[in-house]
């Protein structure tokens, strides 16, 4: 009974967060409308690099196109601004509060963040997909077994995303400013996890220092799957790793969070 008042009480956050972005309705607006224009761009970018080529790096054009609708809407899961609500929360002592509350911050935060993926993610992810859909005639994944692996692997990309987002939020307690950190974060994830180009196209030594960070685990491993550029036993493979990762990441976002709140600061209080 206790544990089930208290995944109610992570569940309100949930609710709570939802309730606030559905409330900004020119902001979803702007960010519909901005990722409708990123993924126009995209899209006739690598038409005039595809050209009068049929396959480049294993991708003809349907599958690029597909990749850039695809790989946006996975993107805009994770854009739950999760660092910059910590940061905001350390700087104006609200973060004190938390202290106090019978709740583990840290799942907190993560369940926080829910409300804006199902806003920012799913809702603007859906619409900037049915376009593409209607447009441009995306492609659907090709077998069961790629639509469950992509489903399942998405799930364990958003963990992996919040606790680095979530990392990077920690920073504010041993600076002033996280928001330098904060823009660097969002360029190195959209690059190094393929959210702006395939990591097909990267240079190898490049290729081998991203599939040695999380990185690649957030976009590419998802994506890679839907368009059955993973299949077999290397979707459990990929899997196996997003695991391993997401419980890392998490893990040093504990301890992280330990050493913060030994030495905590409240600015502005």
């Amino acid at each position: 009974m206790h544990r089930a008042r208290s995944i109610k009480k992570y569940f309100m956050l949930t609710s709570v967060t939802l309730q606030t972005a559905m409330a900004y309705r020119v902001s979803f607006l702007l960010s519909f409308l901005a990722g409708l224009v990123q993924a126009l761009v995209l899209y006739y970018i690598w038409r005039v690099v595809f050209n009068d080529e049929q396959v480049l790096n294993g991708f003809n054009l349907s599958q690029m196109v597909t990749y850039i609708f695809i790989s946006y809407a996975v993107k805009n899961l994770y854009g739950f601004h999760t660092e910059t609500n910590i940061s905001v929360g350390i700087r104006d002592g609200s973060v004190a509060t938390e202290l106090i509350k019978p709740l583990n911050y840290q799942v907190a935060r993560f369940f926080e963040s829910l409300g804006s993926v199902i806003v920012e993610g799913i809702l603007i992810g859906s619409l900037v997909l049915l376009l593409g859909v209607t447009w441009f005639h995306i492609e659907s994944p090709s077998t069961v077994t790629a639509s469950l692996g992509f489903a399942i692997s998405l799930i364990l990309s958003l963990f992996i995303n919040f606790s680095i987002s979530y990392i990077v939020g920690l920073c504010s307690f041993w600076t002033t400013s996280v928001f330098g950190i904060v823009n660097s974060k969002r360029f190195i994830m959209d690059f190094l996890s393929g959210g702006l180009v395939p990591l097909a196209f990267f240079p190898r030594w490049l290729k081998n220092i991203t599939f040695a960070l999380p990185f690649h685990s957030v976009v590419h491993a998802p994506v890679s799957i839907y368009l059955g550029k993973i299949t077999g036993k290397e979707i459990c493979d990929v899997m196996i790793t997003q695991i391993v990762w997401a419980v890392i990441l998490w893990i040093v976002g504990s301890l992280l969070w330990s050493r913060a709140i030994r030495k905590i600061t409240i600015y502005g209080g």
